[in-house]
């Protein structure tokens, strides 16, 4: 019950009694009852509840926006990580664009070499058909069938007899 209730001035000696030895076996200090209420300090008591009540039921939009600083702080290494992170994604992707302007310029390089290449082998082969001399052996080897192939296996023996003017002096030996 508040303090300023005015049904408080209507309580019984015994529950002022009651009031009073639970202060005391609390170690709360027993406080002295007013004399008498003055309306100069029911309608301090009236604004006072009126004013908690609007305050009570202010939207929290309403209210002035205070900052809170520790929510900054602890949020600003995280947007360090995330702006160290961005950095260092930036850096690998131009990384990554000059790589393959380097495999780009390489494959134009090769392309360009092959075909040199194919120029230069063109350029030989109607060099080669252009000279009379290579179109006859060509032209002769046309009508030629080839020899069939012979197998050459390898011997110890001695083919043939030896020559009539060779004179034996003795043996060989014989291993």
């Amino acid at each position: 019950m508040p303090w300023l209730d005015p049904a408080r001035l209507a309580e019984s000696e015994e529950d002022r009694a009651l009031r009073v030895e639970l202060r005391r076996m609390l170690a709360l200090p027993v406080e002295p009852v007013p004399a008498a209420l003055t309306a100069e300090s029911v309608a301090l008591a009236n604004d006072l509840a009126r004013e908690a009540l609007r305050r009570m039921h202010t939207p929290a939009l309403v209210r002035r926006f205070r900052p809170n600083w520790t929510l900054l702080a602890a949020s600003l290494p995280l947007a360090l990580t995330a702006l160290g992170f961005g950095a260092w994604g930036f850096q690998q992707k131009q990384k990554a664009d000059r790589l393959a302007a380097a495999v780009a310029q390489k494959d134009i390089e090769h392309q360009r070499l092959i075909r040199s290449h194919q120029e230069s082998l063109q350029r030989d082969r109607n060099q080669r058909d252009a000279d009379p001399l290579v179109r006859t052996r060509q032209n002769q080897n046309v009508g030629v069938t080839p020899r069939p192939l012979e197998v050459v296996a390898p011997s110890d023996r001695q083919v043939g007899s030896r020559p009539p003017a060779v004179q034996q002096v003795s043996k060989p030996k014989q291993d």
